[in-house]
Protein backbone atom coordinates (compact mmCIF):
# COMPACT_ATOMS: atom_id res chain seq x y z
CA UNK A 1 0.00 0.00 0.00
CA UNK A 2 1.46 3.39 -1.11
CA UNK A 3 1.17 6.82 1.00
CA UNK A 4 -2.39 8.07 -0.95
CA UNK A 5 -4.25 4.89 -0.29
CA UNK A 6 -3.78 4.59 3.22
CA UNK A 7 -3.84 8.44 3.64
CA UNK A 8 -7.57 8.11 1.85
CA UNK A 9 -7.99 4.83 3.92
CA UNK A 10 -7.70 6.21 7.13
CA UNK A 11 -9.77 9.63 6.01
CA UNK A 12 -12.48 7.95 4.66
CA UNK A 13 -12.86 6.16 7.95
CA UNK A 14 -12.52 9.61 9.72
CA UNK A 15 -15.38 11.00 7.55
CA UNK A 16 -17.76 7.84 8.24
CA UNK A 17 -17.78 9.03 12.07
CA UNK A 18 -15.82 5.82 12.63
CA UNK A 19 -12.84 7.29 14.36
CA UNK A 20 -12.81 11.00 16.59
CA UNK A 21 -10.04 13.67 15.14
CA UNK A 22 -7.43 12.28 17.76
CA UNK A 23 -7.65 8.64 16.53
CA UNK A 24 -7.67 10.10 13.17
CA UNK A 25 -4.34 12.21 13.66
CA UNK A 26 -2.71 9.58 15.82
CA UNK A 27 -3.20 7.19 12.60
CA UNK A 28 -1.98 10.13 10.07
CA UNK A 29 1.71 10.23 12.01
CA UNK A 30 1.55 6.63 12.28
CA UNK A 31 1.28 6.16 8.20
CA UNK A 32 3.80 8.93 8.13
CA UNK A 33 6.02 6.79 10.24
CA UNK A 34 5.81 3.89 9.06
CA UNK A 35 6.16 4.57 5.33
CA UNK A 36 9.18 7.09 6.26
CA UNK A 37 10.86 3.43 7.69
CA UNK A 38 9.72 1.71 4.71
CA UNK A 39 11.14 4.20 2.08
CA UNK A 40 14.49 4.56 4.32
CA UNK A 41 14.85 0.32 4.05
CA UNK A 42 14.44 0.34 0.64
CA UNK A 43 16.77 3.05 -0.14
CA UNK A 44 19.45 1.32 1.62
CA UNK A 45 18.44 -1.58 -0.08
CA UNK A 46 19.04 0.34 -3.65
CA UNK A 47 22.69 1.35 -2.57
CA UNK A 48 24.01 -2.25 -1.33
CA UNK A 49 22.22 -3.14 -4.53
CA UNK A 50 24.33 -0.60 -6.68
CA UNK A 51 27.30 -0.86 -4.70
CA UNK A 52 27.34 -4.88 -4.82
CA UNK A 53 26.61 -4.22 -9.11
CA UNK A 54 29.88 -1.96 -8.91
CA UNK A 55 31.66 -4.31 -7.04
CA UNK A 56 31.07 -2.32 -4.15
CA UNK A 57 32.78 1.19 -4.92
CA UNK A 58 29.37 3.22 -4.88
CA UNK A 59 31.52 6.44 -5.76
CA UNK A 60 31.89 5.01 -9.56
CA UNK A 61 27.90 3.75 -9.25
CA UNK A 62 26.77 7.06 -8.26
CA UNK A 63 29.11 8.77 -11.03
CA UNK A 64 27.72 6.54 -13.73
CA UNK A 65 24.18 7.03 -12.53
CA UNK A 66 24.70 10.72 -12.73
CA UNK A 67 26.26 10.55 -16.33
CA UNK A 68 22.87 7.90 -17.37
CA UNK A 69 21.12 11.18 -16.30
CA UNK A 70 22.34 13.55 -18.04
CA UNK A 71 22.12 11.71 -21.35
CA UNK A 72 18.73 11.04 -20.29
CA UNK A 73 18.17 14.64 -20.64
Amino acid sequence: MNRREAKQINQNIHDSGFISKKVFTFLEQEIDKRLEEELKTEKIKVKQQISSLFNDNYLEASAFFKHSLKLSY
